[in-house]
Formats: structure tokens, C-alpha cells, sequence
């Protein structure tokens, strides 16, 4: 990949400035892999030296509602982010027990230290994998509010699936919907230029996570005009309290 869309969007609007932000400093604040539970979580520290005006938080349907992440640093000391599937073994069967080891790291925690000893017993042990649904509802919905008391904006991009399947698309859509949030929706454009002018494509492997050069570029451009209709609507606002004096 030769520029994400990040450095094209800072290119874009270095070239074409908008008002009212007629002199931009864009910050590429994303780190490989964060969930948004880590995203919010770094902008309540951030912020704490820097003032933003608008954040764009680009949201993947691909694996931002249920992937688990832990934080590492490479030897040059720059942060990295894998995943950490978080399968919790158990060996009894009773009404409740998932909800139980979901909402309870104690008992999860003496599932794992029993499960090797339990299965020495000859118990067939079974797997839970942790849903962190409610963790990033709750991660958006705080960093929306975290915006709103610095005074920014926020907006956040839906980034799709890259097929006509996407369960993980209506999930967050409902969410940004019923809660108000500023969005911007790839899913309709995407649709409209095709899918495959956007995969990357290797012999026997297809990519419907990540988008190829064009897609990013075309990523790029949306959300350029995005920020330029908000500049409108923010100088509009601005002129129209001015007249009211």
C-alpha cells in the first residue's frame, strides 16, 4: 500500500484548506488495531495536552465490535496491536453459567487456573468466547460525550465490509442512529462504484477487511467532502450569530 487514506486526507486538505480551519494540523492519532475501547481511552489522555476541534473515528465492521486487543511495543518503542481471543474454558453446564463468566472475572479466572487439572480428570472441557459488544457501545457513546464537553465535533466513519454481506453493519448503524451521533456512511458508496474495484486481490485469497490504493484514495475524497459540508454548516452557524448582535 503505497498512502492510507490518513496521509491522503492530510495531503487533501493541506491543498485544499476549508473554513472556518483555514490552517488544519491533522493528527493521525490511530494505532494499529485498536479496538475503540483503546480508542477512547487514548484520547482521554491525549487530551490532556492537545485540544482538538473535530475527531474522526473510523469504525471497522470487519472486527471493531468483538475483537479484543492487547498493546505491545515493538524494539523502536512504537505501539503495535494484536489480537487476543478470549476463550474461557469451562466444564459444568448450568442455566446462567455463561452470563456468570462474562460478567465475572473472578470466576473466570478459577475456570482457566482449574480447567488443566479438570481436564487431567478426563472432563470434557467447553469454550466461551467473550463478546465485547457492550464494551464498545459503551467506548463510542463515551468518546462522543468526551467530544462534546472539550467542545469538538465528532464524527464517526463507518467503514464496511467489503461484500453485500454485513450482519456487523446494521449493529453499529443502529447505535450512531439512536444515539444521534454525526456520521459518515461508506456503505452507500461503496455499493455504488462496486466492491471489487475496492478488494485486494491475491491468487486464491481475497481481502474484504482492507481496502486496496483506489479504496483508499476514494476513502480519502469522502470524508474530505464530509469535513468541508461541516465547515459550512459550522461558518453558516457562525454568520448567522453574528447577525443576530
Amino acid at each position: 500500500m503505497r498512502t492510507t487514506f490518513p496521509e491522503l486526507l492530510k495531503k487533501k486538505i493541506t491543498d485544499e484548506p476549508v473554513r472556518p480551519w483555514d490552517t488544519i494540523s491533522l493528527i493521525n492519532a490511530g494505532v494499529t488495531g485498536y479496538n475503540a475501547v483503546q480508542v477512547y481511552e487514548w484520547y482521554k489522555q491525549q487530551w490532556q495536552e492537545s485540544n482538538f476541534n473535530l475527531v474522526i473515528y473510523t469504525y471497522c465492521c470487519a472486527n471493531d465490535r468483538t475483537e479484543n486487543r492487547r498493546v505491545v511495543a515493538d524494539p523502536d518503542g512504537d505501539l503495535l496491536c494484536y489480537n487476543v481471543r478470549e476463550y474461557i474454558p469451562y466444564f459444568f453446564n448450568f442455566p446462567g453459567q455463561r452470563i456468570l463468566l462474562r460478567s465475572s472475572a473472578l470466576l473466570r479466572l478459577i475456570n482457566t487456573r482449574l480447567a488443566p487439572f479438570m481436564k487431567s480428570l478426563g472432563f470434557q472441557l467447553k469454550e466461551l468466547n467473550l463478546d465485547r459488544t457492550s464494551a464498545t457501545r459503551d467506548a463510542v457513546l463515551k468518546l462522543r460525550a468526551l467530544c462534546e464537553r472539550r467542545g469538538a465535533r465528532f464524527l464517526l466513519v463507518v467503514i464496511p465490509f467489503l461484500r453485500p454481506e454485513d450482519r456487523e453493519y446494521r449493529w453499529i448503524m443502529d447505535i450512531v442512529q439512536s444515539a444521534g451521533i454525526g456520521y459518515l456512511d461508506l456503505r452507500p458508496a461503496f455499493k455504488e462504484i462496486g466492491y471489487d474495484r475496492l478488494l485486494i486481490s491475491s491468487p486464491g485469497n481475497q481481502d474484504y477487511v482492507h481496502p486496496n490504493q483506489f479504496g483508499h484514495e476514494y476513502m480519502a475524497e469522502l470524508i474530505l467532502k464530509r469535513i468541508q459540508r461541516m465547515c459550512v454548516e459550522e461558518t453558516k452557524n457562525t454568520d448567522e450569530g453574528r447577525s443576530e448582535i
